[in-house]
């Protein structure tokens, strides 16, 4: 179920579709996938661990990338540092800099702050 829920909300960043929606179905998909993390239901959903940290990483993601949308700073880096914090090779510091929505906070003393300290992590790995 969460694979078709991440497809559909993959196909609708495709249209013009209202970011309250986008936004009200990718906080829905990651409320499920926090119920799955570390949990039995995790076999029985169907769901490698791997592919739940993906689709955790890609929903911050794309959660950044609607408070981007609304210029609201607080909220982007909030979900940058969820995304980054899954460790997921989905999306790393490189993605989130080179994204032209995230472009305005690259030279953000908050924001350089995160990238190194996840670039650091990344390179560690």
């Amino acid at each position: 179920m969460a694979k078709f829920q991440d497809a559909t909300i993959d196909v609708l960043w495709r249209f013009p579709v209202p970011a309250e929606l986008r936004w009200r179905l990718q906080e829905d998909l990651l409320k499920q996938l926090e119920q799955l993390e570390g949990n039995s239901a995790l076999t029985t959903s169907g769901l490698e661990n791997d592919e739940v940290k993906e689709l955790v990483a890609t929903g911050h993601y794309r959660l950044a990338k609607i408070a981007a949308e609304k210029d609201d700073r607080d909220l982007v880096l909030m979900h940058v540092r969820a995304c980054l914090e899954t460790r997921s090779e989905a999306v790393q510091v490189k993605r989130l800099q080179e994204d032209q929505l995230f472009q305005d906070w690259n030279n953000d003393p908050e924001f350089q702050d995160l990238y190194t300290e996840f670039t650091r992590k990344e390179s560690d790995e």
